[in-house]
């Protein structure tokens, strides 16, 4: 894996060294049948990354960029572990499709983290619930797809207007996971869904070379 330290998250050259990659918010999508996914990529093959597309933050957004560095640093307080690093991006080894932003990481990327910083009701939902949210399964484990060495990754809720500031669990790849539905769970291990999200990311970009190739043909 290659590790970008130098760029801040957020920063045009963020933007820019993620246009066209699968991070980990998108990388549920890599399981989703239809060319929808394909096609955005494609496109990053055949245009430019444009400024103003990504310009757009809403209040959430705001929140959540704000309050980070605050919940990790409690975080790390709480549980009495080495702090954490900021760093822009890390590409996949394994394939250059795959990367991800880590929320932080420590200096042997050994232990990583990602933080949220919910609405109140959220975060009574992720508490009461007692586990990484379905919604961020995918995000989560996919630190492991693209982190070589990654030991724990630390899920954290933060809301500093709570008398529960902080709602923490761990993961490791020999973890079981939802990855289907509440209704309708399907478990499988971290390690067992990383090599899925692995060989749907290999075949996603053979595609992607196939239908690009044939395009400027």
């Amino acid at each position: 894996m290659k590790i970008f330290r130098d760029i801040e998250q957020g920063s045009l050259e963020w933007h820019k060294i993620r246009y066209g990659k699968v991070g980990g918010s998108t990388s549920k999508r890599l399981h989703t049948k239809g060319g929808d996914l394909l096609n955005e990529l494609i496109g990053a093959r055949l245009e430019p990354y444009d400024p103003t597309a990504e310009s757009f933050k809403n209040e959430a957004m705001q929140r959540g960029n704000d309050l980070e560095p605050f919940g990790r640093k409690e975080m790390v307080e709480y549980l009495g572990i080495p702090a954490f690093t900021e760093v822009g991006w890390i590409q996949s080894s394994d394939c250059s499709l795959l990367g991800i932003s880590p929320d932080g990481i420590n200096l042997n990327g050994t232990l990583a983290c990602e933080i949220k910083c919910p609405s109140v009701k959220k975060h009574v939902e992720y508490i009461r619930g007692n586990e990484i949210p379905l919604e961020y399964v995918h995000q989560c484990v996919h630190y492991f797809t693209v982190i070589d060495g990654l030991e724990t990754l630390y899920f954290c809720s933060y809301r500093p207007e709570s008398e529960k500031r902080l709602f923490i669990k761990t993961l490791s790849i020999t973890d079981e996971v939802n990855i289907g539905t509440a209704a309708r769970p399907k478990l499988a291990t971290v390690e067992s869904v990383c090599e899925m999200k692995l060989n749907a990311a290999i075949e996603l970009q053979e595609q992607i070379e196939l239908n690009v190739n044939q395009i400027k043909f």
